[in-house]
């Protein structure tokens, strides 16, 4: 796969908080403490350096409120 095994979990890990965040059933803390991070500023920054977006940037362009199925 040409993937450490560092960056397979972190993979698996950011798919499981995309559908958290995806459903907004939570807040981004509760996330956060969900999965075990020290903080919610770590989380925010490390779901970042992974996809390249903010929690919140993600749930205003993915979040399945934000998105017109009726076009």
């Amino acid at each position: 796969t040409k993937l450490t095994a560092s960056q397979v979990i972190d993979q698996y890990v950011v798919y499981a908080i995309k559908q958290s965040l995806y459903t907004n059933e939570r807040n981004i803390k509760a996330i956060s403490v969900e999965y075990n991070f020290p903080s919610q500023s770590f989380f925010g920054r490390y779901f970042k350096r992974i996809t390249g977006m903010s929690p919140n940037e993600y749930i205003k362009n993915h979040n399945i409120k934000s998105i017109n199925f009726a076009k």
